[in-house]
């Protein structure tokens, strides 16, 4: 579905990424993605902590926390996780006409 980052510390792989249940969780935890031009920090932080839910849900908060610490250039970071964040979001309003998809209608 969307873009992953892969990253290394302390000799072991992460891959981090979103799928449509850790961007819904991202927004009932109160994230909208308009709010990171007014709270770069809080948003790279809640970005980068939601990408690890995917598939390392069971890592410590405080593992997390010392991999953000340690990262360099978390200003394209924070831009890598908002396209994203974007990129999935995007994906699940994706319209394609294969076969086999659901239809609808309005109907009176």
């Amino acid at each position: 579905m969307s873009k992953k980052i892969k990253l290394s510390y302390d000799g072991k792989e992460y891959t981090l990424e979103y799928t449509r249940n850790t961007a819904l969780a991202l927004e009932q935890s109160g994230f909208v993605l308009s709010d990171v031009r007014n709270k770069p920090v809080s948003s790279l932080v809640t970005l980068f902590n939601g990408a690890f839910v995917a598939n390392h849900r069971r890592l410590e908060g405080s593992v997390v926390e010392k991999i953000f610490d340690s990262l360099k250039d978390k200003e394209k970071l924070l831009a890598a996780l908002v396209g994203m964040y974007d990129e999935t979001v995007s994906s699940l309003m994706d319209s394609t006409d294969d076969e086999g998809n659901a239809t609808w209608e309005m109907t009176q």
